[in-house]
């Protein structure tokens, strides 16, 4: 399958799927923070 038969048929999938790796970009960044922010 391809990615613009996707779009066309799933535009919702693709978009919860790329604010899904957003999210995890975000909540990896919080967590990181955190952590360094614990250790001192």
């Amino acid at each position: 399958m391809s990615f613009s038969l996707l779009l066309k048929v799933h535009p919702l999938i693709v978009i919860y799927y790329i604010l899904f790796i957003l999210f995890l970009q975000v909540f990896k960044n919080i967590f990181l923070l955190n952590k360094k922010r614990n250790q001192k």
